[in-house]
């Protein structure tokens, strides 16, 4: 294997030694201490966890009252900040996307047209999230080989 000659780096020594200078041996003492200190808490923190069955750290309490949503409020604060969001270029290629998705169906022999996808709302199928994945694998070219994500054109 040949050696590779890097030239020598006098600005960077010239700078790793002044901060060097200004870093006492007393400051990365104390700094490693805090970092042991911390280290051992979490140990004990974790040590506690696993003696008391999980139960060292308190626990949520029951809120005494059901919240009180207010949803008609809440869709309306979500409406108007989501004005001008959605232009018609999104629109538009929401609408490419959900084309090829039924075509994608129609192809891996889901449903008989592209159509037909439509019609399945409301009663979806209990598999209709894999579709889905199936799809943005097919599109991504990725899938999984040995339990590791691969991509390839």
């Amino acid at each position: 294997m040949p050696h590779i000659r890097i030239p020598p780096l006098g600005g960077a020594k010239r700078y790793l030694t002044d901060a060097a200078a200004m870093v006492t041996y007393e400051a990365v003492a104390d700094d490693q201490e805090e970092e042991i200190e911390s280290l051992m808490a979490a140990v004990d923190i974790e040590h506690k966890q696993q003696e008391s069955s999980g139960t060292y750290l308190r626990e949520q309490a029951e809120p005494s009252k059901k919240r009180r949503l207010d949803v008609d409020g809440m869709s309306k604060n979500l409406k108007t900040a989501s004005q001008h969001v959605v232009v018609s270029n999104t629109l538009s290629e929401y609408r490419r996307l959900w084309e090829q998705f039924k075509q994608f169906c129609c192809d891996i022999d889901k449903v008989k047209h592209p159509d037909d996808v439509e019609a399945l709302y409301p009663g979806l199928p209990a598999d209709f999230p894999e579709w889905i994945a199936m799809w943005i694998m097919d599109t991504k070219k990725i899938g999984y080989i040995n339990g590791v994500i691969h991509q390839w054109s």
